[in-house]
């Protein structure tokens, strides 16, 4: 940026683009609601019907099931821990509190408009 129009003109431009992504971001949120309740209600069809895969022109629609374990958060740790260190809540406090402090911190530096 060599002089204040250059300055201007960024600022002009990247304030554009943010008002562009922020309509984007609401069109793409409107939709994947929509998506959403399109998808519950295919789940359940299929479901009653007993249907796994559904031919469809340029593809298959595939219907599966995942597990997903719940995050580690620190209260269930914390839980665990007491479950298997029955006697020894010193003992707990200390490695939740090492586990805790060891984490690695990500920094990630941005520019946001504020109102």
């Amino acid at each position: 940026m060599e002089n204040t129009t250059d300055l201007r003109d960024s600022v002009k431009n990247w304030l554009q683009i943010d008002i562009e992504i922020k309509q984007l971001q609401k069109e793409i949120k409107r939709r994947r609601t929509m998506k959403k309740d399109i998808t519950n209600r295919l789940i359940d069809t299929m479901k009653t019907n007993d249907i796994d895969v559904m031919n469809i022109p340029d593809g298959r629609l595939v219907r599966t099931s995942n597990r997903v374990k719940a995050p580690l958060s620190k209260r269930h740790l914390v839980e665990s821990l007491l479950l298997y260190f029955k006697e020894d809540q010193e003992m707990v406090k200390s490695i939740s509190s090492h586990i805790m402090d060891t984490r690695k911190v990500k920094v990630v530096e941005r520019i946001q408009k504020k109102k």
